[in-house]
């Protein structure tokens, strides 16, 4: 979402919880939600490159997380590169091999006649490792 699209009571309200982000410390930043909700903040306020930024920091700290992978997943597709989202969504099913959301997102970006035999692969990878 472009920052000229939010209303000016939103955006100061953005920019009042991202100057409270900015304050935290390390420590506390290493807690994976608040990276993704920081990065949210970044693209609603049309930094993507800022976004993209914390959550590559973010996923140098945590590289197992799902939720790292598929806000940045997130991010590139709304920035407007899928290419690019397609390439970090292979990454991050290498990464997270049994993540249901990450398998989740890869059944959805492929087109609908590869759907049910990536759906397919999904089952496959998750069952083996919770039977």
């Amino acid at each position: 979402m472009d920052s000229r699209f939010i209303k000016p009571s939103t955006r100061q309200h953005l920019l009042r919880i991202k100057r409270r982000l900015c304050c935290w410390n390390q420590a506390v930043l290493r807690d994976v939600t608040l990276r993704v909700i920081a990065s949210r903040l970044e693209k609603a306020d049309g930094k993507s490159i800022r976004a993209r930024a914390l959550l590559e920091k973010a996923r140098l700290v945590k590289p197992k997380s799902d939720a790292l992978w598929t806000g940045a997943v997130w991010v590139e597709e709304r920035s407007g590169t899928p290419a690019q989202g397609k390439a970090l969504l292979a990454r991050a099913l290498q990464e997270c091999p049994t993540s249901g959301i990450v398998w989740s997102m890869a059944i959805w970006s492929e087109a609908r006649p590869q759907r049910k035999a990536r759906s397919v692969d999904a089952l496959r990878n998750v069952r083996l490792t919770h039977s």
